[in-house]
């Protein structure tokens, strides 16, 4: 019920605010309404978490005495609102005129057949992204339990230095709904507010109303960001911060508002807060911006602003800073060198040539087709360029993963392919046809964003969500060269990505709604080119329907399929292969045929394998003391513990790095009576043979029970 009151606080502001901008159109305050409301909820979690975490008073009950404090304010301010205007009949009159919008029709279709859909897949499946359960969600567990934000000992280090507002969003979001499966919508409200956000800037920039909802289209049926919307990744955040960003800094160019200096000033704040890359892409509208704002409001002006910059920037990374420097002696995480040194995500050299390496590694990431022979031949294409560039495609100092053109259906590496020959070739097209300089500055500084991206960084495979500004603002450029041309109707392009988006929604591997793979194997005749049924009695009837088609004269239980079948044959084939139960996995693979705990380890199923083989063994409500060998997050871990036990749990890391014994929340007593590791070696060598009861093993996994309660925390 307390998650009522965040929700409860968002309608009042947001109402406040509808009714402060009178003098907009409708759409237009409808949407400015949503950017500031969240924008303010975004400061006001930020104030609660970070005060809460000064006085280690992190907890449901403080995070509700909270909002329903701020509730109590808004409310009282939107009563007073009520009593000296006609708000509600104002309102009421508003509402009629969607009847005059123009893409109702279709604009209702989305809502229903994505963005519900969308909505309905964040909350009905708990996280299982895997970055989430190693580090996004594992520090959540951490904050609650310390009651603070404050760094603690862990074998992970991107628990610790990596930027953290997405989390501290979602952290309010469960402590006020006591449940995890509240944390998608985080990413699926940045996704509503990005297609707001780049509607307004399209109208912003003097693109028609039809421009307007042609780039809302094309950002909603990006296909990274159908997959970042029900994720409990953070990039969808970031990039929803990155654009109001934009939008607020081409407002304010045209005209000096007190609620648009917020905005922009905070937007970047949290944007950069939540991932360091929005810092990338911003840099250059940074510089624009600050060019004309200078040109037009003169020196004293400027220097406000930034001196507002500065101070909000300052309050915001301040005490994340000071957490960091606590532990690695510095700012932004430890470097080469460093004892606690992880991954060196900057490039190790610099050069023009290694700019233009990185800009086409970092373009073959959405140029991957379902077909590997093509992937394979653009693969090598790419290789023999770097050849002639005089440089290696694998150069270490350059790259985090091998270059490889794959095309994959994942949530956090899918790729952009379709909107990115669209960019290509309405950028090319822009540069012929009549443009105002605004756009122009657009495309220039959304190009240099991309290019400074792919110069600091090195190529990373997963790196198609880190892209997600420089095709958010591209889609722009498309909508406004496509409407150009009077003759192009916006169904031959909206019709065909909206089909694509559809399948995307429906058919993400990690929330199948639909088992797509079963039904295209169907309706294709899709039948394997082996098939190996045991040889058992109950197995004859079938290898006797099968015998025309296969040849069952091998000697193993996979017998391959007879050349030659034709497409009525392959049909017959796969009916009776489906009566015998062959594609039941395939065809029950929906979110509505796994339990709840299968979902949230579909990324790596593996893991749910090896954990459930040893929950028997685990008495409700006990600690447990991690102590892995490798790198590894446990918040998948805890919620299945937690699932099955009904008595949460308590689980901590015991063994990490003595570096981090300095910290208070090392101090913090913890007595634990299970050990949950990897290597049951390392458990011998830490615990006497006589401190331990039993060693369980399964796959990956090995639980020991102590013989009697341990606080033992074990450095090295």
């Amino acid at each position: 019920m307390s998650y009522l009151l965040l929700i409860l606080t968002f309608l009042v502001i947001f109402i406040l605010n509808y009714d402060s901008n009178k003098e907009l159109g409708f759409y237009s305050n409808i949407r400015i309404s949503l950017i500031f409301t969240l924008l303010s909820l975004s400061t006001l979690v930020f104030i609660y978490n970070e005060t809460a975490s000064y006085f280690n008073f992190i907890s449901s009950n403080t995070a509700s005495i909270y909002w329903g404090f701020v509730l109590i304010i808004s409310s009282t301010a939107f009563i007073l609102k009520l009593k000296h205007n006609n708000f509600i009949v104002s309102l009421y009159k508003d509402l009629f005129i969607i009847k005059t919008y123009p893409y109702k029709i279709s604009t209702t279709l989305i809502c229903l057949c994505i963005l519900l859909p969308l909505l309905f897949l964040s909350v009905y499946v708990s996280p299982n992204n895997f970055d989430s359960h190693a580090y996004h969600l594992n520090r959540i567990i951490y904050w609650i339990t310390n009651g603070n934000l404050n760094h603690y000992p862990t074998q992970h280090l991107q628990q610790l230095y990596l930027n953290v507002f997405a989390e501290y969003l979602v952290l309010d979001s469960i402590l006020l709904a006591h449940t995890d499966h509240v944390a998608g919508l985080v990413q699926y409200t940045a996704f509503i507010g990005s297609l707001c956000t780049i509607g307004l800037l399209a109208k912003l920039l003097g693109i028609t109303i039809r421009g307007q909802y042609l780039a809302t289209i094309l950002l909603l049926t990006i296909p990274i960001f159908i997959f970042e919307s029900t994720s409990t990744q953070v990039d969808l955040v970031a990039c929803f911060f990155f654009l109001v960003f934009v939008y607020a800094g081409f407002s304010l160019v045209k005209n000096h508002n007190s609620k648009i200096i917020f905005i922009f000033i905070t937007s970047l704040a949290f944007g950069g807060f939540t991932k360091y890359t929005v810092f990338i892409f911003t840099l250059p509208f940074a510089f624009y911006f600050g060019i004309k704002i200078l040109k037009k409001y003169k020196f004293s002006y400027a220097i406000r602003i930034l001196l507002l910059f500065i101070i909000v920037q300052s309050i915001v990374f301040y005490p994340f800073i000071q957490r960091n420097y606590e532990v690695f002696g510095r700012a932004i995480g430890p470097i080469p060198g460093d004892d606690l040194f992880v991954e060196n995500i900057p490039v190790g050299k610099h050069s023009l040539k290694y700019t233009i390496s990185g800009i086409v590694k970092n373009i073959s990431l959405h140029i991957g087709v379902p077909n590997n022979e093509i992937n394979t031949l653009n693969e090598k294409v790419i290789v023999h360029f770097h050849h002639w560039l005089g440089v290696n495609v694998d150069e270490i100092s350059q790259r985090l993963d091998p270059f490889l053109i794959r095309f994959t259906i994942h949530e956090d590496m899918i790729p952009n392919n379709i909107h990115l020959l669209l960019i290509i070739v309405g950028s090319i097209i822009f540069l012929f046809v009549k443009k105002p300089n605004s756009l122009v500055s657009l495309l220039i500084c959304t190009f240099a964003g991309f290019i400074l991206f792919c110069t600091l960084l090195k190529y990373q495979a997963w790196s198609t969500r880190t892209h997600m500004p420089f095709f958010s603002l591209g889609v722009i450029i498309v909508s406004y060269v496509y409407t150009q041309y009077k003759n192009l109707r916006l169904s031959y392009l909206t019709i065909p990505l909206l089909l694509i988006s559809l399948f995307l929604v429906f058919a993400n591997p990690s929330k199948p709604i639909i088992p797509f793979g079963y039904y295209i194997k169907k309706y294709t005749s899709y039948v394997p080119a082996y098939v190996c049924i045991p040889d058992k009695p109950d197995n004859i009837t079938l290898k006797k329907d099968l015998c025309h088609y296969y040849n069952f004269n091998s000697s193993t239980d996979c017998y391959p399929l007879k050349k030659g079948q034709s497409f009525s044959n392959r049909k017959q084939i796969f009916d009776i292969l489906d009566r015998s139960g062959y594609y039941n996995e395939l065809k029950n693979a929906t979110i509505f045929n796994k339990s709840e705990q299968e979902l949230a380890f579909i990324n790596h199923i593996h893991h749910y394998n090896s954990i459930k083989t040893l929950l028997p063994h685990i008495t409700a409500g006990s600690n447990i003391g991690i102590i892995f060998r490798g790198q590894e997050g446990f918040y998948h871990y805890w919620n299945i513990i937690r699932d099955n036990k009904k008595i949460p749990s308590n689980i901590q890391y015991v063994r990490y790095r003595k570096e981090f014994n300095k910290l208070k929340n090392a101090n913090t007593p913890f007595t634990y009576q299970y050990i949950l590791g990897d290597d049951p070696l390392l458990i011998r060598e830490l615990f006497l043979t006589n401190q331990i009861d039993t060693i369980y093993r399964s796959s990956e996994h090995c639980l020991a029970k102590l013989k009697a309660f341990s606080n033992k925390k074990f450095l090295y």
